[in-house]
């Protein structure tokens, strides 16, 4: 049941399961000392303005692939028994010979997405938690 939540990202021949969790955002706290800070280096680490005036941003590829080897020890976890695990200097390393930095980032963004996400299935959402 749990394997049907994870999404899986192939890397050197292997499926790796990740998933962002509560673990995973305190990891990127630790690091980067907030959450907000982290989408700053993770979404706008070079911003740039182009010769048209347009920004060009660039997203960071640091933050990509810390995130990324957070979230796939975090999905290994989850799921034991799916391979050897990755280090992040691993991933570093192969990610981007499967991967372009923009797929990596939307990877990576689509699953951090998720973690801020309400669901409106009779659950507590943002600003709606149970108070005594």
């Amino acid at each position: 049941m749990l394997e049907k939540r994870l999404n899986h990202i192939e890397l050197m021949g292997e499926k790796y399961p990740y998933k962002c969790t509560i673990s995973v955002l305190e990891k990127l706290q630790e690091k980067y000392g907030t959450i907000n800070q982290f989408e700053k280096e993770f979404k706008f680490k070079n911003q740039k303005i182009g010769e048209d005036g347009k920004a060009l941003l660039e997203p960071g590829a640091g933050a990509i692939s810390f995130a990324l080897a957070a979230m796939i020890e975090e999905g290994m976890e989850i799921e034991p028994g799916t391979g050897e695990p990755l280090t992040e200097a691993q991933i570093r390393a192969f990610a981007c010979d499967e991967y372009g930095l923009h797929e990596l980032f939307d990877i990576v963004d689509d699953e951090f997405s998720r973690c801020f996400d309400a669901k409106k299935n009779g659950k507590a959402t943002q600003g709606e938690g149970k108070s005594k």
